[in-house]
């Protein structure tokens, strides 16, 4: 969602004495033009193999055959509570299997489950 709007919400590094320590230091022990985040690479090398630090940047890769699973999507959301509480309209659904639209049905699928555990399973 943060991305979608670009926003920038990772703030890992956010403890202030963390901070005022880096800038304390000399340039040259944090800035390298061709090592990004030279510190946490000095520390963390002694646990990974260099070539995790050499191999180019890459973004989340998920499991496509899972995502694109419609059959899993048809069973559980063409009936399911969201369409029982009338939250989303089943021939919405319906579109989406056509237009094998997995981006939405799996955020629907992954909605459909939290329902199932927090409302569904509270009213019982």
């Amino acid at each position: 969602a943060s991305m979608a709007n670009s926003l920038e919400v990772r703030v890992p590094f956010l403890d202030h004495h963390l901070v005022e320590y880096i800038f304390s230091l000399k340039s040259n022990v944090y800035f390298d033009e061709k090592i990004q985040k030279k510190p946490l690479q000095n520390i963390l090398k002694q646990y990974f193999k260099t070539t995790v630090f050499n191999r180019p940047k890459q973004g989340f890769v998920g499991p496509d055959k899972y995502y694109m699973n419609y059959e899993i999507y048809r069973k559980e959301l063409v009936n399911g509570f969201l369409v029982k509480y009338e939250i989303i309209q089943q021939n919405y659904i319906q579109n989406l299997l056509n237009n094998k639209d997995h981006w939405r049905l799996w955020k629907l699928f992954v909605l459909e489950n939290w329902w199932q555990q927090n409302i569904e399973n509270n009213e019982q």
